[in-house]
């Protein structure tokens, strides 16, 4: 193996050369989304859109491990309580940005397909678009689904959720 001159994948896919200046130490590229097998958007399976989280793909990057699951899926759930509870109150474009690209990563690491696609829809909205409480209703409540389904308890409801 060559240390020097190694071609590393970058996270845009686009690939550099990197220079290692310690020939012991190996470079290794961080694991790229293009790496994933992330479907497009609506390219989903009946079977795995009808599912709030695909258990095939959380189990990839779980090992198959219940514990790592179920620990995987919990801060997935805090998260998005926190991140809907911020979206609910952010005035600016660019805080929304963020936020729905945050909330829509998470949804597509864990394979909550149908929430990374509201959240592809929220990330296109501006912050002021009247539609976003109803798909932020829509976001809360496949988490709720995604409780079920999972079997863990994601706590009250979130902030402004419908009950």
């Amino acid at each position: 193996m060559n240390y020097v001159d190694t071609d590393v994948r970058c996270q845009t896919g686009s690939v550099r050369q990197a220079e290692n200046k310690h020939p012991w130490m190996l470079i290794v590229p961080p694991p790229s989304v293009h790496d994933r097998d992330v479907p497009p958007v609506g390219a989903q399976s009946d079977a795995v859109s009808a599912a709030p989280i695909d258990r095939a793909h959380l189990a990839k990057f779980t090992f198959g491990d219940p514990e790592l699951e179920a620990e995987v899926v919990g801060l997935f759930a805090t998260q998005v309580v926190a991140l809907c509870r911020d979206l609910r109150t952010c005035r600016d474009n660019s805080g929304w940005a963020f936020l729905t690209h945050s909330l829509k990563g998470s949804a597509r690491a864990v394979g909550a397909w149908r929430m990374a696609e509201l959240a592809t829809v929220l990330e296109a909205n501006s912050f002021a678009d009247p539609t976003n409480t109803a798909l932020l209703d829509d976001v809360e409540q496949l988490l709720q689904d995604a409780a079920q389904h999972m079997q863990f308890d994601p706590g009250p409801p979130p902030f402004g959720a419908s009950a």
